[in-house]
């Protein structure tokens, strides 16, 4: 129906939620919160919202709540080339912590956590960007008696950060060509932490790509980034971590104890190490690099309905890798020694798919450890195909 043109207005229909989806949070190891989130924004996008409202329904053997949480987003872009993001959330939800007796109840505690985050920033010419604000972080968790101590956990500062991106992606091999350039500073005050006095994060990361000689497909890539603590406390967490969600990971070693960092789950300063998905360590300094060897191979076959009713179904290629990585870190207990040589090489395949026409990537990983516990990994993970 047509309508009588209008002046814009910031505010016609802002508040009428165009998004209205169910939505589940993960708030401890062992419980999830389900929820509803509904979002809306102006006629012209230029500000928008979304606001959560979430409840963890009730473990077996808790006795313990209800639960419940919520978060709140509000992004405002009537600033050009400024962007102002404003995030906040809040969730109460109770974490199952088994006893080594197997005769014994499970016990649950109290776990609370709180995030907040005022940014803003800007991008160059589609290629230099810089964001910076304010984030804050903060973990309660009630003692389990014999189990584990009551924890708060608190981080948080103004940060800033600035990177650099050019380069060249085709839908096949992504980045076929580039150079990305990160810097990135964050300053943690004594009286917004529980770090014993006050800390300063610097980090520095370079990559390029490019296509291997005489090749189309063949992507060669090389990282190397740095992070140090200024006025040294060991919050650094090196692997432990994976770009996609590990679903099952096997090593012909015992399984390392990792040590806990005194920061936040939201707010950890993790640092990611190919080959060091099942094991981490927790430093002050750090400076490592990696080298990978890619090679897409080019499918793309499939049937346009699953099960004859259900939406189209592909493989569309599959990625070959072979990668060498390695870190030297230091931390309070070596800060006077050599520092620990961390070092993997390994290869894996990627299966990249469209199921039910959902994009998604499934890895898996063979890696050696040439350093620490020399151990012969395996890991199968699940992903986004972005």
């Amino acid at each position: 129906m047509l309508q009588k043109p209008r002046p814009y207005s910031a505010w016609r229909e802002f508040f009428v939620p165009s998004l209205r989806v169910p939505s589940i949070t993960q708030v401890t190891d062992t419980a999830s919160h389900l929820g509803l989130t509904l979002g809306g924004s102006d006629l012209l996008g230029m500000h928008s919202w979304l606001l959560s409202g979430t409840w963890q329904p009730r473990q077996a053997g808790d006795s313990g709540g209800p639960y419940f949480g919520g978060a709140a987003r509000y992004r405002n872009t009537m600033l050009a080339p400024w962007t102002v993001l404003v995030e906040a959330s809040a969730f109460h939800g109770s974490e199952k912590l088994t006893p080594e007796d197997p005769q014994a109840a499970p016990v649950f505690r109290d776990h609370k956590t709180r995030d907040l985050a005022l940014l803003t920033g800007r991008t160059w010419y589609g290629t230099w960007s810089a964001v910076g604000g304010v984030i804050y972080s903060e973990t309660r968790d009630r003692e389990a008696p014999g189990l584990a101590p009551a924890e708060h956990l608190r981080l948080g500062g103004p940060t800033l950060a600035v990177s650099y991106f050019g380069g060249d992606s085709t839908p096949y091999t992504g980045l076929r060509r580039a150079l990305i350039v990160s810097l990135a500073a964050s300053h943690f005050p004594e009286i917004w932490s529980s770090l014993s006095r006050s800390a300063t994060s610097l980090r520095a990361g370079l990559s390029l790509v490019t296509p291997a000689p005489l090749t189309r497909r063949q992507i060669l890539a090389l990282s190397v980034v740095g992070h140090a603590i200024v006025r040294p406390a060991d919050i650094i967490e090196l692997g432990g971590a994976s770009a996609f969600t590990p679903l099952s990971t096997r090593s012909n070693q015992p399984e390392p104890t990792n040590p806990s960092v005194a920061t936040p789950p939201n707010l950890r300063l993790v640092e990611p190490l190919r080959g060091y998905e099942d094991a981490s360590f927790a430093v002050s300094r750090f400076v490592g690099g990696e080298l990978s060897w890619t090679y897409a191979l080019i499918i793309d076959r499939g049937i346009a309905a699953t099960a004859w009713i259900l939406p189209a179904s592909f493989l569309r290629q599959l990625d070959l890798d072979l990668f060498a990585a390695g870190a030297l870190s230091t931390s309070l207990d070596t800060m006077t020694s050599q520092p620990a040589q961390h070092l993997a090489l390994g290869g894996g395949v990627t299966v990249r798919v469209r199921l039910l026409n959902l994009p998604l990537a499934i890895r898996y990983q063979l890696a050696r450890r040439l350093r620490d516990d020399h151990a012969l990994t395996q890991m199968i993970a699940l992903g986004a195909d972005l």
